[in-house]
C-alpha cells in the first residue's frame, strides 16, 4: 500500500496533489489591487520627470554623483507605492497589504476603530483617536470599486473612530 493510501496504479494517476496555494484557510472577503501609477500615468510621467529634474539640480549643486544618486533613490522609494501595484485583503480573520517593498498582515484583534475618508477609502488603526499616530500606525484601504464590501467587512470588526 501507498503510503498516501493509494492502493492501485490507476489511483495513482488520478490523485489530486495534496499541496494548496495558501497555507491559511479560504475564507469569505474581499481582494483587490490598487495600481495608482496605471491609472493616472500622466500624473506618473509628470512626478518622474520631476524626481530627474531635482536629482540633476542636486548634482550640479553638491557637485557629486553620489548626492545626485542618494536623492533619486530616496526620491523614487518615497513615491512607490504610486508605481508599483499594491494588493489589499480583507477578511474574516483580518487584513493583508502585499506589495513588492513586503506583505504587512494585521488580525482585528489587534486594531481598534475606522476612520472614513469619503469616497476614496478607509484608514482601520490600533489607535483610537484620529491623529498622526493612527495614520503612520494603521493601515489605510482604497477603495476600487468596491466601497460597500469594504465597510462592511470592516464595520463588522471594528467600531468608527473619534476625529
Amino acid at each position: 500500500m501507498d503510503p498516501r493510501g493509494l492502493t492501485a496504479p490507476q489511483d495513482i494517476a488520478t490523485a489530486k496533489p495534496r499541496w494548496r496555494r495558501s497555507k491559511r484557510p479560504a475564507t469569505e472577503g474581499v481582494a483587490w489591487v490598487v495600481w495608482p501609477a496605471r491609472t493616472h500615468l500622466l500624473r506618473g510621467l509628470a512626478v518622474l520627470t520631476f524626481i530627474l529634474v531635482i536629482s540633476v539640480c542636486v548634482y550640479f549643486a553638491m557637485g557629486s554623483e553620489v548626492y545626485a544618486g542618494i536623492a533619486f533613490f530616496t526620491l523614487i522609494v518615497a513615491v512607490s507605492p504610486f508605481y508599483l501595484p499594491t494588493s489589499y485583503r480583507v477578511d474574516e480573520t483580518g487584513l493583508e497589504v502585499d506589495s513588492l517593498l513586503g506583505r504587512r498582515r494585521k488580525p482585528w484583534a489587534t486594531l481598534k476603530v475606522h476612520f472614513h475618508d469619503g469616497e476614496r477609502g478607509v484608514l482601520v488603526s490600533p489607535v483610537a483617536r484620529y491623529s498622526l499616530l493612527a495614520r503612520t500606525r494603521g493601515f489605510y484601504l482604497p477603495f476600487l470599486d468596491n466601497r460597500e464590501e469594504v465597510l462592511a467587512v470592516v464595520e463588522e470588526h471594528l467600531k468608527a473612530g473619534k476625529v
